[in-house]
């Protein structure tokens, strides 16, 4: 009776998710031809169930949720899903992915919302869930040192339990963070030593992955987390990045200004060859065979004739900006 409870059965499956198999990987045949992972999809089947029958029979478990926004957005995707499949080509294959997204939303939204009210069971979960990955990193490391960490094995060696290494790489990058915050906040030194080792183990078994997305993603987490500890603003963040993006982007440039010709045409001569000017083939051409819009627009020379009384720091004709040096 005990396995009947609803947070045991979320518990056992987020505990055997990572350890889940395909059919395939096991090399068992399937007439039907319906491929599923074993054990965790035919658990995750009855839970739909049960989400169903508690939807109906218990509305008071589940307020708020219907009308939140993100529910609207599901709804929407499911209907589409379903009004794709019947008029599908394939119309056996788009019900079959609808049916594994309806046991998935399911499960892991429907019953995690009535479910994760409490903040223990939230911890339960990912408790249970890194308890299975964990397992699946050490048999992946003790079978790539047989085979001397080597590089391209790397890409297969965490089967049957992940397809490939970037699925097993974005799952170990989702938990470590996780597995961090639960050696900082454990009530025990024994559990806290417990999960120091899962958090060590979850990172060697990061960097053996080799999955440079996964990598990436962690060090700019790791970043935020800096940001977020050290209270730096985020404005001030943002405003700074935009000022470096500018700069090396070579909008603005530090001009000398000895070095800029005092002659209207010189000064234009030399933003063009800078690439500060355009030139188009076609239209009044000279005897370069060009046509230079910064020599032929009227009101640019005329721009340039009214402040040739001062040093120009910078001239860029296509942006339309003249700065101007210091002068007395």
């Amino acid at each position: 009776m005990a396995l009947l409870r609803l947070d045991l059965l979320l518990t056992t499956v987020a505990f055997l998710t990572p350890l889940s198999t395909s059919l395939k990987e096991l090399g068992i045949y399937n007439p039907i031809g319906i491929e599923m992972a074993l054990p965790t999809e035919p658990l995750l089947f009855g839970l739909m169930i049960v989400a169903w029958v508690k939807m109906f029979s218990d509305k008071a478990l589940f307020k708020g949720l219907y009308t939140h926004p993100i529910s609207i957005a599901i709804g929407a995707y499911l209907f589409w899903l379903f009004f794709t499949s019947i008029s599908s080509s394939m119309p056996i294959v788009s019900l079959k992915l609808l049916v594994t997204r309806l046991w998935f939303i399911s499960s892991f939204y429907v019953l995690a919302y009535a479910w994760f009210q409490k903040k223990s069971n939230v911890h339960r979960f990912v408790k249970a869930y890194l308890a299975g990955l964990s397992l699946v990193a050490l048999y992946t490391i003790v079978q790539h040192s047989a085979k001397g960490f080597e590089h391209e094995v790397a890409h297969w060696v965490m089967s049957p339990f992940f397809k490939d290494h970037t699925s097993y790489g974005m799952a170990l990058a989702l938990l470590l963070p996780f597995s961090y915050y639960l050696t900082k906040f454990s009530v025990t030194q024994a559990i806290k030593l417990v999960f120091t080792f899962v958090f060590i183990l979850l990172i060697i078994a990061l960097i053996l992955s080799y999955t440079r997305a996964a990598w990436l993603s962690c060090v700019l987490a790791l970043c935020v987390y800096i940001i977020m500890k050290l209270r730096i603003r985020f404005s001030l963040l943002f405003s700074f990045l935009i000022v470096t993006l500018l700069s090396e982007c070579g909008i603005y440039r530090k001009t000398d200004s000895r070095k800029v010709p005092y002659n209207v045409n010189d000064r234009v001569q030399k933003n063009l060859e800078e690439g500060r000017g355009f030139r188009v083939m076609g239209g009044k051409k000279n005897q370069g065979g060009t046509f230079e819009f910064a020599s032929s627009n009227a009101m640019w020379r005329a721009s340039l004739d009214l402040l040739d009384f001062t040093p120009l720091s910078n001239v860029d004709y296509s942006g339309g900006i003249i700065i101007t040096d210091w002068f007395a």
